[in-house]
């Protein structure tokens, strides 16, 4: 009878040990929050590195097939997110996998912004009371949605920018060269500026003008004069 509970007492204990040991393999959890930092184009992207509990020393991985890291970061088996965006923004998603040795590995998905970029620097004149329609361009992006704006001083009167498109568009009424700033954000509210300028050139004006008398079978010129600038479109 004491062989039966001493057999029953290691195997209840045994029992316990290893349901513990179960218990314990599944507990890592990934505590960084998402999203990280924004980044920036070109610029060295820095972030603390991640961070996780329920193991001890930590193996950082992306998973395969969930996302990717902006082109330019890579992720260090530390931990560390570092380099220098390069080529395309926008919100990235990815999945990180956090494994410690005698753990079961934890999972979480996080999302890095990259600015956008506006690569318009210069816009082409236009003319009173000529239509006139040009899209601004930024550097390719992918994930988001971006928002255009005039935040600093304004457009030529008679045009306006598309919110969605970024097309500055209309019929100017009022010549004279323009300063303004143009704003371009994304969903995750990472924004970017530029300083551009826009000539709207006057209408030719020719001069009421009393010609000369002509006298038949006598040759005759006269020089009619126009004012203001050529136009634009006939450059």
């Amino acid at each position: 009878m004491n062989s039966r509970l001493s057999t029953l007492r290691v195997f209840v204990t045994f029992a316990l040990v290893s349901f513990s040991a179960i218990a314990q393999a599944a507990t890592i959890t990934v505590t960084t929050n998402s999203p990280l930092p924004p980044a920036k184009l070109n610029v060295a992207y820095s972030a603390p590195p991640l961070s996780a509990t329920g193991g001890t020393t930590y193996t950082w991985t992306i998973v395969p097939a969930m996302g990717t890291l902006p082109p330019g970061l890579s992720l260090s088996s530390a931990g560390v997110i570092s380099g220098t965006p390069t080529t395309t923004t926008g919100s990235f998603t990815f999945t990180v996998q956090a494994s410690s040795t005698g753990n079961t590995p934890g999972q979480k998905a996080l999302t890095i912004d990259v600015a956008p970029v506006i690569t318009t620097t210069s816009l082409p004149n236009g003319l009173v009371q000529s239509s006139y329609s040009q899209t601004l361009a930024t550097v390719g992006t992918t994930g988001t949605s971006l928002t255009w704006s005039v935040s600093a001083s304004s457009l030529p009167a008679g045009l306006s920018i598309n919110a969605s498109t970024g097309t500055i568009s209309g019929t100017p009424t009022t010549a004279g060269t323009f300063s303004f700033t143009v704003k371009v954000t994304d969903t995750a509210s990472q924004s970017s500026t530029a300083n551009l300028s826009l000539t709207i050139e006057a209408l030719l004006t020719i001069p009421a003008a009393t010609l000369p008398l002509a006298v038949v079978g006598s040759s005759y010129t006269f020089q009619l004069v126009a004012n203001g600038p050529p136009s634009p479109r006939g450059r």
